[in-house]
């Protein structure tokens, strides 16, 4: 078939993908140190945390669609994704650096105040910076490049990962070094990403699948109302299912390493190997995702992964004790979470056009962001229960994933039609 002849160009998604290094680096921060800073640096309750990481999520939840649709309709010289990914960049890297000042002075004010600048930051860059890989990959290849794009920006995480296991709580050198990274994947996306240069030399390719690209100031309403009704259904449970799924595990992530401390008595660097676990499984699955859904279909993809997670959560509720079970349960985690977070924007940019990419990806994390809103902030506040505690994490998280799986067998769109795929009905 034609799609059979299309080969993604690598060197170019990778590119592109580089500046998803300071998209990982920033969440892996969020996750990973925040809730060491505010609980154990600063002394502040679960129920606080979970408080604060909402509050930031909602917030950005609430710009991203602005965001996301006023790239759709930016016309700059460099092209409508440069301005907001490179404005994101550099006040990111800026708020995070100066985020230290405050740390060290132990002024909660100064150092929230930053981390929020930051939340802003990323969340001007991100739609654009996840919208550019589909706007310059032919539809039928967008799971394959979504495949580098997770891994680049995992590679973020797992960076900042590193320098947990290095330097442990010396948040000046981690924040430092993480604003550093932020600061040079901005920089070469600036010198190494020409996009309306990369756009002209792909338009009839681009053109061919994915439609004429639209100057037209649409929007995700009249988007949605030339959906057929199935459509509709699909692209709603695909976001509903998505949101369900970024609940469980912002639920989980938000406090799992203190999870290891208080209850595994593991030192902060120790912990860190937990995510260093999460993160190699995650990698090796998500090479394996694309492969797996151009074969089974992606629906059946998202499913295959929403209950391998469920398992990871229900094996991780049995145990107390940190061994093999607790490892293989992390592993399971990383596996199902990896291979989820390739599938469910590539299945909605398949109904979308070439015009509302930019709101289609805002809507996508403003569903995830939706479950970062959520998640951390009902944890906390069963952590800080005496009735429930640290013994809720994992249950909880598991009850999350039930809805996403009873989401996952309504949707009927978004596949890649392939002659051994999954097709859509």
């Amino acid at each position: 078939m034609e799609t059979e002849k299309l080969k993604l160009n690598t060197g170019l998604i990778v590119r592109i993908s580089v500046v998803q290094l300071a998209i990982g680096v920033w969440d892996e921060i969020l996750n990973s140190t925040l809730q060491n800073v505010l609980v154990m640096g600063f002394g502040k309750t679960e129920t606080f945390k979970g408080i604060i990481i909402a509050a930031s999520q909602l917030l950005t939840m609430l710009l991203l669609p602005v965001w996301g649709g006023l790239s759709d309709r930016c016309r700059a010289k460099r092209g409508r994704r440069s301005p907001f990914i490179l404005t994101g960049g550099f006040l990111c890297a800026a708020s995070l650096a100066l985020s230290v000042l405050f740390l060290e002075k132990s002024n909660l004010f100064g150092f929230l105040t930053c981390f929020f600048v930051c939340a802003v930051a990323v969340c001007i860059a991100n739609p654009a910076a996840t919208a550019l890989v589909p706007d310059l990959t032919p539809k039928p290849l967008n799971a394959n490049a979504s495949v580098i794009n997770r891994i680049v920006c995992s590679l973020g995480g797992a960076w900042v990962v590193l320098l947990i296991l290095f330097f442990d709580t010396d948040f000046t050198v981690i924040y430092l070094t993480a604003a550093g990274t932020i600061l040079n994947s901005t920089l070469f996306y600036l010198f190494a990403v020409p996009e309306n240069k990369l756009l002209a030399r792909q338009k009839p390719l681009l053109e061919k699948y994915n439609g004429p690209k639209s100057d037209a100031q649409t929007s995700l309403s009249v988007m949605f109302r030339q959906l057929t009704a199935t459509e509709k259904r699909s692209f709603l449970m695909i976001l509903a299912a998505n949101f369900f799924t970024k609940t469980a595990y912002y639920a989980f992530s938000s406090a799992y390493l203190n999870y290891a401390v208080i209850k595994w008595n593991m030192q902060y660097s120790h912990s860190g190997l937990l995510t260093v676990a999460i993160y190699i499984s995650g990698l090796v699955s998500i090479l394996l995702t694309a492969k797996i859904a151009e074969k089974c279909g992606r629906k059946r993809t998202l499913l295959l992964s929403y209950a391998i997670m469920l398992i990871g959560f229900l094996l991780a509720a049995t145990t107390k004790n940190f061994g093999f079970v607790a490892v293989l349960s992390l592993l399971l985690i990383g596996i199902g979470w990896s291979m989820e977070s390739v599938l469910p924007l590539p299945m909605l940019v398949e109904m979308s056009n070439s015009g509302t990419v930019g709101i289609v990806t805002s809507v996508y994390t403003d569903s995830c962001k939706l479950g970062r809103v959520i998640g951390p902030f009902f944890m906390g506040l069963l952590l800080d229960s005496k009735r429930f505690g640290y013994r809720a994490l994992y249950p909880t998280a598991a009850v999350f994933m039930v809805p996403a799986l009873l989401s996952a067998p309504f949707i009927r769109h978004g596949n890649v039609q392939t002659t051994e795929g999954e097709k859509d009905e």
